[in-house]
C-alpha cells in the first residue's frame, strides 16, 4: 500500500469485541489487541496519531455463521488495538457479512488529508 493507504486481515483468532470495563485486565482481549497491532505492523500501519493528522478506519466484517456482537463493539475493538490515542480518527466505511464461511476482519487504514 502507500505511504497514506494500508490493508491487513484479522483472520486466525475469535474475533473479540471491546469490554471497556475489562480492557486492561482482560486476557482474551489484550491478546487480540496484541495481535490487531502485530497484524498493522506488518502491514506498516503507524501506531501514533500525529497532531493534525486524521485517519479513518475501514472494516468489512466477516462471521463464519451468525453475529455474536454489534457492528460497532467489532469496529471499536480494532480502533482501540491499533492507536492508543485515537482522537485524530473520522469516521470509515463498514461491512457485515453474515454466515460467509469465514471469520475475519478486512482493515483498511487512511490518512485523510485536513
Amino acid at each position: 500500500m502507500t505511504a497514506d493507504h494500508w490493508c491487513f486481515n484479522i483472520e486466525g483468532l475469535r474475533l473479540c469485541g471491546y469490554r471497556a470495563s475489562l480492557a486492561g485486565h482482560d486476557t482474551q482481549y489484550g491478546r487480540y489487541k496484541r495481535y490487531v497491532r502485530l497484524r498493522a505492523n506488518l502491514a506498516g500501519v503507524p501506531d501514533t496519531i500525529s497532531p493534525g493528522d486524521r485517519y479513518s478506519v475501514s472494516c468489512d466484517i466477516y462471521w463464519r455463521k451468525a453475529a455474536r456482537l454489534d457492528w460497532s463493539i467489532g469496529v471499536k475493538a480494532v480502533e482501540d488495538a491499533l492507536f492508543k490515542q485515537d482522537r485524530g480518527l473520522v469516521p470509515g466505511e463498514y461491512g457485515w457479512h453474515e454466515a460467509s464461511g469465514v471469520e475475519m476482519i478486512v482493515v483498511q487504514v487512511r490518512r485523510v488529508m485536513p
